[in-house]
């Protein structure tokens, strides 16, 4: 059974993992734990947007556009190497 959006919660007599069971000695965990990921996302979002080329930021553009007004869709870039994909 899959749900599109769907998290655990939404499935009924699911065993949900705890924080407590999260073994806190383990560095990478407390790491991305202590991420501020709003504040550190935010500013390197407006700055990787600068970065990007016409072509880049019409393709963003597009995804964004139909993510942000719920569209739906699949989204394929094709491109040779080092054309920027990973980057998009």
């Amino acid at each position: 059974m899959l749900f599109n959006g769907a998290t655990l919660e939404d499935i009924e007599h699911f065993p949900k993992p705890s924080r407590e069971g999260i073994d806190n000695s383990n560095r990478l965990i407390v790491d991305e734990l202590r991420y501020n990921n709003q504040s550190n996302l935010t500013e390197k979002h407006a700055e990787w947007i600068q970065m990007l080329t016409p072509e880049q930021k019409g393709i963003y553009d597009q995804i964004t556009t139909t993510i942000f007004n719920d569209l739906g869709g699949v989204v394929f870039v094709y491109g040779s190497g080092e054309t920027g994909k990973t980057f998009i």
